[in-house]
C-alpha cells in the first residue's frame, strides 16, 4: 500500500546525474491510492535498438515533514504578460512582438523570461537546476526582490551548457539560511544560445536530420525545439496548500 507521507524524491534527470533529494525536514505528500505519473522524452535513433535504462527510486518515512517540498518548473513562456512577466522582447523579434525563436546562423542569441511571485506567502528555495536543449550554450536565473525585500541573488549560472550534463544543484546551508521568494519577487531568466555550425551539437543534429545548414528553433517539448525552463525545489508549511 501507499504510504501517507512520501520522503525524498531522489529520481535523476539523465544518466550519471545525481539523485535529486529534499531537506530531510521536507516530504513530497502522497495520499493513499495516488499514482505516480512518469513522463519519459525519447528522442529515435536510425536503424538500431536502444535498451531503455530509466528508473525512478522513492525515499518514504513514516513521520510527517515539517515541510511540503514542490518542485516548480518555471519558465518557456511563450509571450509577454500584460504586467511585464512572461517572455521579454529580445533580439530577432519580428512585427515588434516578443517571440521565442532562435534564427539560424546566429552564435550568441539570447532569450529573456520573467516570473513573478504568485503565492502569498514567503517560500525558501532548497534547490534549483537549468535545462535548455542542444542549442543552448549557457543559463543564469537571478532573484530580483521587491523593494523593501532585500537584496539581489544570483541563483545558478551554468556557462558551459551540456544538453548531457542535467542536474539539479541544492543549496548547502540549513533552511533558516536560505534564499527565500517572497511576493512580489521576481526569477530573471538568461538563455543564451548558439544556433550555428560551430556548435558540435547543432551540427550533429544538422546531419542527422539529413540537412547542410541550421534553422530557425522555436519553444517546445521535442529535442530538437528548444526551452529555457528553471527547475526550482520550494518549500512551504505542511498542509498548507
Amino acid at each position: 500500500s501507499t504510504p501517507e507521507v512520501a520522503g525524498s524524491l531522489i529520481g535523476a534527470w539523465a544518466p550519471g546525474a545525481v539523485p535529486f533529494s529534499i531537506p530531510e525536514t521536507g516530504g513530497i505528500p502522497m495520499p493513499k491510492e495516488s499514482r505516480v505519473i512518469v513522463q519519459m522524452h525519447y528522442h529515435p535513433t536510425q536503424g538500431s535498438t536502444e535498451m531503455d535504462q530509466s528508473t525512478l527510486s522513492l525515499k518514504t518515512t513514516t513521520v510527517k515533514p515539517t515541510y511540503d517540498a514542490i518542485l516548480a518548473l518555471l519558465g518557456n513562456f511563450d509571450e509577454l504578460e500584460e504586467d511585464g512577466s512572461g517572455l521579454q522582447p529580445g533580439p530577432g523579434d519580428r512585427d515588434g512582438v516578443a517571440e521565442f525563436r532562435i534564427p539560424a546562423g546566429v552564435v550568441d542569441h539570447t532569450e529573456n523570461q520573467i516570473y513573478r511571485q504568485e503565492l502569498p506567502i514567503a517560500v525558501p528555495i532548497f534547490g534549483v537546476g537549468a535545462h535548455m536543449h542542444y542549442v543552448g550554450t549557457e543559463m543564469k536565473i537571478d532573484l530580483k526582490r521587491a523593494e523593501g525585500n532585500g537584496g539581489d541573488d544570483c541563483l545558478l549560472h551554468t556557462p558551459s551548457w551540456d544538453f548531457d550534463w542535467q542536474r539539479t544543484y541544492n543549496f548547502d546551508a540549513p533552511i533558516e539560511s536560505l534564499p527565500v521568494m517572497k511576493p512580489g519577487d521576481e526569477l530573471h531568466l538568461n538563455c543564451t544560445y548558439n544556433n550555428s555550425m560551430s556548435n558540435p551539437a547543432v551540427a550533429a543534429a544538422v546531419t542527422e536530420q539529413g540537412l547542410n545548414q541550421p534553422v530557425d528553433v522555436y519553444l517546445g517539448e521535442e529535442t530538437l525545439d528548444e526551452m529555457c525552463l528553471g527547475i526550482f525545489g520550494v518549500l512551504v508549511p505542511a498542509g498548507l496548500l
